[in-house]
């Protein structure tokens, strides 16, 4: 049984949802007359739509540097548990598969299909997806943890 998705899984799945939230935004924002939600882009965005599309690569390299930060920060934490920086690390890469398309892409899917949510109902969707993946993460950790004492 797979507990963890393979790293270029994750990572194909990462890319994947931020093409599809990216384009997205780009049609919202230009012909629907939708809004970024997001208030730390919005008003670059907005302006100009076309920085959706730079915004990929950009939003690939902050969340590698967040996985890495957060895989040394697990390391550091999670000691008890005497797993490998590396499974940690596929730990934390499929928790972000779990957590981004609740806390992202489900918004834009909705957008898409007439349903136009609010942005405290986006702060909703990250909190959930915030918890759906911390809850994936402890258990997968403290699973294979207890397996490996064996």
């Amino acid at each position: 049984m797979k507990l963890v998705l393979p790293k270029k899984i994750s990572w194909l799945f990462l890319i994947l949802f931020f093409i599809f939230d990216n384009v997205v935004s780009y049609i919202a924002v230009t012909r629907m007359r939708g809004k970024e939600a997001d208030l730390l882009i919005a008003f670059a965005v907005e302006k100009y739509p076309l920085l959706y599309f730079v915004l990929i690569p950009v939003q690939t390299v902050i969340v590698y540097f967040i996985i890495i930060g957060l895989t040394k920060l697990a390391v550091r934490v999670f000691k008890k548990f005497d797993i490998e920086e590396g499974i940690f690390e596929k730990i934390i890469l499929t928790a972000a598969v779990i957590f981004w398309p609740i806390a992202n892409s489900f918004m834009n899917l909705m957008f898409i299909l007439g349903h136009r949510l609010t942005i405290p109902a986006w702060y909703g969707l990250i909190v959930t997806g915030a918890v759906t993946a911390s809850a994936y993460f402890y258990a997968v950790a403290k699973f294979l943890s207890k397996r490996r004492s064996r």
